[in-house]
């Protein structure tokens, strides 16, 4: 990918488009169908969270996390900008987008990742 182009940069503001509450992952793939096109392109995107009062990991998963599946670790640092996050909300996005990175650069970590959780669903 190009360096991220600041001249067409996406702005989008998560309060208009899911509302104060994300948290849900239907919704966080909502906004990734919005990311990933414009970050292919090399254009930067700016996440607005004024306005969410509520945000969970797998919101954020979807929205951010499988970005690290197409899209290097470096361009997604370069070029996904975030606004209005709490202290907070920032760590947990940190913390998405470092376990993302874990799971899709390390096949080791991936396979022990998908075997627990296939444990975790048969143990319901």
């Amino acid at each position: 990918m190009a360096l991220c182009s600041e001249v067409n940069r996406l702005e989008i503001e998560i309060a208009n488009i899911i509302g104060e509450f994300s948290i849900t992952p239907d919704d966080g793939q909502r906004v990734y169908e919005r990311i990933y096109p414009a970050l292919r392109e090399g254009r930067a995107v700016l996440l607005d969270f004024t306005g969410v009062r509520v945000l969970a990991s797998p919101f954020l998963n979807m929205a951010v996390g499988q970005l690290l599946q197409d899209v290097p670790y470096d361009d997604v640092s370069r070029c996904l900008q975030t606004k209005g996050l709490t202290p907070h909300d920032d760590t947990l996005l940190r913390r998405v987008v470092e376990n993302a990175r874990d799971y899709y650069t390390n096949p080791v970590a991936q396979r022990a990742l998908d075997k627990a959780i296939a444990n975790a669903a048969e143990d319901m």
